[in-house]
Order: C-alpha cells, then structure tokens, then sequence
C-alpha cells in the first residue's frame, strides 16, 4: 500500500469538514514505510523515528549497528528509510535463546551415580 493509499483511507474516516493534523514525525514515519523510492532521512530525522537522541544514533552509524553514509567531504549522516524500517524489525524481535548450564542438587541420601565426582556433590 502506497502512502497516497493510506492517507486517502485516513480521510475517508473523517467527517465533511474535518482535518487531521499530522507531527512532522508522524509524517516522516509514513514516508519511511512507503514502498515507492524515498529520499533518505538525516540522522536528526531517523533518530526521531526510533525514538533515540542524534549522538545515540550517530553511535549506532559508527558501530555499523544501522545501515547510513555520509558524502564525500560532509559530516552529515544520511539513513535510508530501509534500514529504519529493518532497525526497527530487528529490535522488535525476541532475544534468542540460549541455553543455561544448571547444577542440579543431590538430595540427601541418594547415592552418586557412577560417573558423578565427589566435587559435583
């Protein structure tokens, strides 16, 4: 769905007359998440998107933790709205699962088992 799609749905809900006010964030987020070509955003505009500060972001570049680029010569930061979009997915996921070593106790009275060292009591 084009984001021309979805705003027509959006005013298609409102009554004759009405409006809608849209934050510039609101409006950046919808076109990060179109699917025509995009221009890209700048660190101070993904950074509002994923709701982290600029220097947090700027971190993220540098680590190579999200997909950005400066120009040859510049200082500014550039992100594709694609890899907001895939920042986002990635956080979003649960944690993998990892397994645990767990001791298990002994209860009393039971004897070792034969492969079971005296330490492992």
């Amino acid at each position: 769905m084009t984001l021309t799609d979805r705003l027509r749905r959006l005013i298609e809900t409102l009554p004759l007359g009405g409006s809608v006010v849209l934050t510039r964030d609101a409006l950046l987020e919808l076109l990060a998440e179109d699917n025509a070509p995009a221009v890209d955003l700048t660190a101070p505009q993904a950074a509002a998107l994923l709701g982290l500060s600029a220097s947090a972001l700027r971190r993220l570049l540098e680590a190579g933790e999200l997909c950005g680029y400066k120009r040859p010569g510049g200082s500014t930061w550039y992100v594709p709205p694609a890899a907001v979009a895939e920042f986002r997915a990635a956080r979003q996921q649960p944690p993998a699962l990892r397994a645990v070593p767990v001791r298990r106790r002994r209860e009393p009275g039971v004897a070792m088992n034969s492969g079971e060292r005296e330490a492992d009591r």
